[in-house]
C-alpha cells in the first residue's frame, strides 16, 4: 500500500489517515489504529507510524489520549480549504532540481556509518555549537588533503567550513566589501550568481576569460568568479600562460579571485595544479566541495582565505554560526586521515576510465 518514492513513508500515512478525517470516513472520536496494530498490517516500522501520528496531532486532526491512543478531534474539517493541497499533488517531482555526485555510485554507504558512529561517541564534543570557523580536526585534514593533493597554499587558520559552496560565497562577498560589479569566467552557477544578485551586484558573465583583461577593469571588477579547472564549456583546464596574466592583472588592480576547484580531482588524465597555489595565497580564495567527491547529503564545503582576509574574519568569526554538521565534520575528519577519501576517488576514476 504504501511505498517509499515520491514521498517519506511517514508523510505518505500521515496523508492517508488526513484525508480519510478531511473526508468523514473518519468522524470526530473514532480511533486510528494502535501503533503496534498500524505497523504489523502495513508492514511499516513502529517509528514510521508514530511520527505521522504525531504530525496528525501537531496539527489538530487528532489528539492523543494517555494509555489509550489516538482519537480523532472534533472538528469541522469540511470547510478547510483544499486549494492548496491540490496544488501540491499537481506539482511533478521533476520540477525539483536533484543534484548528484560523479562518485555516489561508488560511495559506501556501511563505511560511512561506521565512522558516524566513531563520531558519536565523543559525546562531549557534541554537547557544544561547534567552532564558528570549522572543527579543527577537520580543517586540519583538509589542510593537508590540499597541499598534497592539489597544491594549495594554506594553513588550517585560513581554512573555513561550511554547508555549501553558496553559504561560503555569502562570506567571502562581505570580506571582500560587497564589491558593486562581479565578473563570473566560465559555467554558470546559478546558485553562486544568486548570492552576488541578492547583494545587490551587478554580475557579468564571459563564456571565457578576455582576451583583453582591460575590459575588466572598465567595468570596475571587485571580485572574478572562475573555474579554472572548468575552463569552457568543453571542460578544458585554463592553460598556464592564461593563469599567469591574470594573477598580475589581479594584483595590480586589487581584485580577489574566487577559485571554484569543484570535482577537479575526479578530471581524467593529470590534473593540473590549483590557480591558488600558482599565487602562494595572496589574491586567490580557494573554493571546494564534497558533495562532489563523496555523495550530495553531505553538506560540507571549504573557503581558504586569502592571507589579507583571514586576519579580517578572525576579528569578526564569532558574529557568524557554524551551518555545517558538527557530526558530519567530525566523521569526515577521520574518513580524510584514514586515507578513505583518496580511495574514493581512485575508485570513481577507475570507473569512469573503463566507461
Amino acid at each position: 500500500m504504501f511505498e517509499e518514492k515520491q514521498s517519506t513513508l511517514y508523510m505518505q500515512l500521515y496523508n492517508h489517515y488526513k484525508e480519510l478525517i478531511m473526508n468523514g470516513t473518519f468522524p470526530a472520536g473514532t480511533k486510528l489504529p494502535s501503533v503496534r496494530r498500524c505497523a504489523q498490517e502495513l508492514s511499516l516500522s513502529k517509528t514510521t507510524v508514530e511520527t505521522a501520528y504525531m504530525q496528525l496531532a501537531a496539527e489538530g486532526y487528532v489528539q492523543s489520549k494517555p494509555q489509550s491512543g489516538y482519537y480523532v478531534c472534533t472538528a469541522d474539517f469540511a470547510d478547510i480549504p483544499k486549494a492548496k493541497e491540490e496544488t501540491n499533488k499537481k506539482m511533478p517531482i521533476e520540477d525539483i532540481e536533484i543534484s548528484t555526485s560523479e562518485s555516489a555510485s561508488d560511495f559506501d554507504f556501511t563505511l560511512w556509518q561506521r565512522y558516524l558512529k566513531s563520531a558519536l561517541r565523543n559525546t562531549n564534543r557534541l554537547l557544544g555549537y561547534g567552532h564558528p570557523q570549522g572543527e579543527p580536526d577537520l580543517r586540519s585534514a583538509v589542510c593537508e588533503y590540499l597541499i598534497k593533493n592539489r597544491e594549495v597554499y594554506c594553513t588550517a587558520e585560513n581554512i573555513i567550513i561550511g554547508a555549501g559552496t553558496q553559504t561560503l560565497l555569502h562570506l567571502l562577498y562581505a570580506l571582500c566589501d560587497q564589491p558593486k560589479n562581479v565578473a563570473v569566467i566560465g559555467p554558470v552557477f546559478k546558485q553562486g550568481v544568486a548570492v552576488f544578485e541578492d547583494h545587490g551586484a551587478t554580475v557579468h558573465h564571459f563564456n571565457t576569460l578576455p582576451a583583453d583583461l582591460n575590459e575588466l577593469a572598465l567595468r570596475d571588477i571587485g571580485l572574478l568568479y572562475l573555474f579554472p579547472s572548468h575552463a569552457d564549456a568543453n571542460g578544458h583546464t585554463m592553460p598556464i600562460s592564461q593563469r599567469t596574466k591574470l594573477l598580475q592583472f589581479a594584483k595590480n588592480n586589487n581584485i580577489i579571485i574566487a577559485e571554484d576547484d569543484y570535482g577537479s580531482e575526479l578530471q581524467s588524465g593529470h590534473i593540473t595544479p590549483s590557480l591558488q597555489g600558482l599565487d602562494t595565497g595572496k589574491c586567490v580564495a580557494y573554493l571546494g566541495t564534497f558533495s562532489k567527491l563523496l555523495i550530495p547529503g553531505i553538506r560540507i564545503s571549504y573557503l581558504v582565505l586569502p592571507r589579507t582576509h583571514t586576519k579580517k574574519y578572525k576579528n569578526r568569526m564569532y558574529l557568524y554560526n557554524q551551518t555545517a554538521s558538527k557530526l558530519e565534520q567530525l566523521a569526515l575528519s577521520a574518513f580524510i586521515r584514514d586515507g578513505r577519501l583518496e580511495q574514493q576517488i581512485r575508485r570513481t576514476r577507475r570507473r569512469k576510465k573503463s566507461q
